[in-house]
């Protein structure tokens, strides 16, 4: 068969034993990630003033059922995951839609749909999803292909569903990441960077149009223009700036080594809002300084550079795919949020993933290094480009 149906390489393999998969888990990958998981409980216990209720305990209790979980996931045949995602997108999207109907409203915005033990958020779960039905949908195509226009319609529509169902709920910060997300899928996939060109001429062009203007056309609304404001005037710390300020102070208390293990004066005395979620991490620097924030970064470059190697070694374009696209998701998440409680960014609720409290964040979050894991164990697993091709699962 010929190379422009199937990636084969001298060692592509058809078929890995489950004994082989045990043996390439990518054990590295997930200790890192409970590695972050338990810095999240440690700040976390610290945020509740020393008490494991009601924060810390379930934190641990989520990471040590999920990280088995992440595992099962590494372990199944990257194939699967293949097959799956397209109705994996399409579970993705009517969740978004539910969300309308059946969702919880939290500080004027309606993301979560309330499960009775936990509140679920699907616009995390569409962000992966999206990821595997572009990374499917390029494998499909050959450079060739993919340097055609018109080709570039479907995975445009398959991006834009959902940053509008995310945009509306609203979640400026998450549609934003969705669209940046799915530019690096573009980008790796073989799409010209003229393209790319068109797209942020196209969007300065927007911006040109100002807040008014694109207010009255109902493309920001008065909190995202609030919140943009905030970065270059801060007037009244009690109102619009209060979140920026505390977070910015306690990074400051912290100094070059912290002020110490539960001695943090902005987490302590309940000045530093959403210590538990969007602004974990200037907690963090407070009671562990600049050094134990640098430490936190060292430990997520190499998060990073693992997923990187699993997308590099990775034989077919689908697992490329994959790897690039859960590698910048995790990337965007450290950025943002870091860039958010700098003050460098607007305050927009992107928490940092394993360390930030939350159930459908610490499930993505995993949920994203078993893929990566699954893509690192099935490397030199070949994958059809096409549904006429005879299906090697079944070999």
């Amino acid at each position: 068969m010929s190379s422009t149906h199937l990636e084969f390489q001298n060692t592509t393999r058809t078929h890995l034993t489950m004994l082989e998969r045990l043996q390439n888990i990518p054990w590295l990958l997930f200790i890192i990630a409970a590695g972050l998981g338990g810095a999240g409980v440690t700040v976390l216990y610290s945020v509740a003033q020393g008490s494991w209720e009601p924060l810390a305990l379930r934190h641990l209790q989520r990471l040590a059922l999920f990280v088995p979980l992440g595992i099962l996931m590494a372990l199944v045949d990257i194939r699967v995951w293949f097959r799956i995602a397209y109705p994996l997108y399409v579970s993705s999207l009517v969740l978004l839609v539910l969300v309308e109907f059946l969702g919880t409203e939290v500080n004027n915005a309606k993301r979560w749909i309330d499960l009775g033990f936990m509140r679920f958020q699907p616009s995390e779960i569409a962000q992966v999803a999206l990821i595997l039905a572009l990374a499917r949908y390029f494998h499909g195509l050959t450079h060739m292909q993919i340097g055609r226009p018109w080709r570039l319609f479907i995975p445009l529509i398959m991006t834009i569903v959902p940053f509008i169902l995310i945009f509306q709920q609203p979640d400026l910060g998450t549609a934003l990441k969705l669209a940046f997300i799915a530019a690096a899928i573009f980008f790796v996939a073989g799409v010209r960077w003229w393209k790319f060109a068109v797209v942020a001429a196209a969007s300065v062009l927007l911006a040109s149009l100002g807040f008014e203007r694109l207010s009255d056309l109902g493309i920001l609304q008065g909190y995202h223009i609030e919140r943009i404001m905030t970065l270059v005037r801060c007037e009244d710390i009690r109102d619009e700036c209060y979140q920026i300020f505390h977070s910015v102070t306690a990074i400051g208390n912290g100094g070059m080594f912290g002020r110490g293990y539960g001695l943090g004066s902005q987490i302590q005395n309940d000045f530093l809002p959403e210590a538990d979620t969007d602004f974990i991490l200037s907690a963090f620097g407070e009671e562990f300084g600049f050094l134990g924030i640098c430490m936190f970064f060292v430990v997520q470059v190499l998060l990073l550079a693992l997923a990187l190697s699993a997308g590099l070694r990775s034989q077919s374009q689908f697992g490329r795919l994959v790897a690039a696209g859960l590698m910048f998701n995790f990337f965007l998440y450290l950025f943002i949020n870091a860039a958010m409680i700098a003050g460098l960014l607007p305050v927009v609720g992107v928490p940092l993933p394993l360390v930030s409290y939350g159930g459908t964040a610490m499930l993505v979050a995993i949920g994203m290094v078993g893929l990566l894991g699954s893509v690192s164990i099935h490397h030199n697993v070949a994958i059809m480009r096409r549904a006429g091709e005879r299906d090697m699962l079944n070999d």
